[in-house]
């Protein structure tokens, strides 16, 4: 066009130099001609610019195509070729441009479509649908796409944009599976699980909820945790109290809540609950409730068998006292008419009877030791003796005199027993009852009760 506007100007430079050295009547027929020129030259810059503007727009439109994310292919209608196609097609679909360009486009989008296309075949518009990308490789990747007619120069095309969903569709499966596995999870704990959100309203729960608070699936429906609360807490002995504890958590967030309900049917429920974080935000409260009505019993049963058993000690210890105190005094009044006779009548005793009196009073002696043995055990694991150093020697040779063995049994002690740091009543009542039982249970014709010590740490 420039080239005629050129051509143009150099003819109305001619027409003017003829015009001046032709006669009138030939001038009139150039005039006619130099206007015409004119009005060609302006026809043509006119169409210059038109022709300039057309290729700045087109310039700009394929800029703008040549950097959308999404993968654009520019189609014949009536053909179904493919005319142009931008950058991100180009690599969705994992050929060069000019191998894509010239082919149909079901060899790539929606390959099983191929003589029913939705839009030229079947009338429908076709918008964000899910369909499937074939590239280059062989592999189907699943697409979004979109669909748009377009005329350009009085021919009409179809412009298909699409974006590449394989990630998305990877994550929503994961998704997916993760949220079947947390279902599976709920249903199969053994407690009851309750999820609501920040704004108090159900998210979740699973079948033990339902049933250890015998809640309608209605009031559940409606995941309004407030309409729950007044459902279930009627079923509670003490239900404003709990009512108190579940506000005071969700007026505070970020606190822990654990306690234990007691139903009017008698069931014990423990329950936890726990703020919901999301980062550093909490969005919501989980809640879990254990029936523990059987553990609860066995608790309190037991409870009351350690009260019964310390009334029995009690009992026990008093007991104890009172027999200490009632054979104390008998045995005292023996030992004092022994002595007596020892005294009155010594002069008149024989041997064999003051042997016979010594005798008596070891056994009155032995009597008095057992009685306090007896007192002392009473008292086990709740008085505590100060431990002092006790030598066993001599401790062992005081039992063994108030034990008196029969003559068929010899005791024989080691002649060097240590010294020991311990309480010496109780040090005495462990050799007291090991040797009595020794004594005791000795079933042979001759017995032989042996009494010694090893180091060892």
């Amino acid at each position: 066009l420039r080239a005629e506007v050129e051509r143009g100007c150099r003819l109305k430079e001619q027409l003017h130099r003829a015009c001046g050295e032709a006669g009138t009547g030939s001038s009139d027929r150039i005039v006619d001609l130099m206007a015409a020129n004119e009005r060609l030259i302006q026809d043509s810059r006119e169409r210059a610019q038109i022709e300039l503007a057309l290729r700045e727009k087109e310039r700009r439109l394929q800029d703008v195509l040549d950097s959308m994310l999404a993968g654009v292919l520019i189609i014949d209608r009536e053909t179904h070729h493919i005319v142009d196609v931008n950058p991100a097609a180009v690599a969705a679909i994992g050929l060069p441009k000019d191998r894509i360009i010239g082919r149909t486009c079901h060899q790539f989008v929606c390959p099983a479509q191929k003589g029913s296309c939705p839009i030229t075949d079947l009338g429908q518009t076709v918008d964000r649908s899910e369909r499937v990308l074939l590239r280059s490789d062989g592999v189907y990747a699943p697409i979004l796409k979109s669909v748009a007619p377009l005329t350009w120069q009085g021919r009409e095309y179809l412009v298909e944009s699409f974006v590449d969903i394989s990630k998305l569709t990877q994550a929503e499966a994961d998704a997916n599976e993760s949220l079947s596995l947390l279902e599976a999870a709920l249903e199969a704990t053994a407690d009851g699980l309750l999820v609501v959100d920040g704004l108090g309203r159900i998210k979740e729960f699973n079948k033990q909820f339902q049933d250890l608070w015998k809640l309608p699936g209605a009031v559940l429906d409606t995941c309004d945790d407030d309409l729950a609360l007044a459902e279930a807490t009627p079923r509670l002995r003490n239900p404003e109290a709990f009512i108190k504890k579940v506000r005071e958590l969700y007026a505070h967030r970020e606190r822990d809540g654990h306690d234990i309900v007691e139903f009017k049917d008698g069931r014990v429920v423990e329950y936890y609950s726990k703020p919901q974080r999301m980062g550093d935000q909490i969005v919501g409260r989980v809640w879990s409730f254990r029936d523990i009505t059987e553990k609860h019993t066995a608790e309190r049963k037991r409870a009351a068998l350690l009260h019964r058993v310390a009334e029995i000690n009690e009992e026990l210890t008093h007991f104890a006292y009172i027999v200490s105190h009632d054979l104390k005094a008998p045995l005292r009044g023996i030992k004092l008419i022994t002595e007596w006779l020892c005294t009155d009548y010594a002069d008149k005793l024989g041997d064999d009877a003051k042997e016979q009196l010594d005798l008596l009073q070891s056994r009155v002696a032995r009597m008095h030791n057992l009685i306090d043995g007896v007192l002392q055990y009473s008292r086990v694991g709740r008085i505590t003796e100060e431990t002092e150093k006790v030598d066993l020697n001599p401790l062992l040779a005081g039992i063994l005199d108030a034990i008196v063995p029969p003559e068929h049994i010899r005791v024989t002690v080691a002649p060097q027993l240590p010294v020991l740091q311990c309480e010496r009543t109780r040090i005495s009542q462990v050799f007291q009852n090991l040797l009595t039982n020794a004594v005791k249970f000795v079933d042979k014709p001759q017995g032989e009760i042996r009494v010694d010590c090893i180091e060892d740490g």
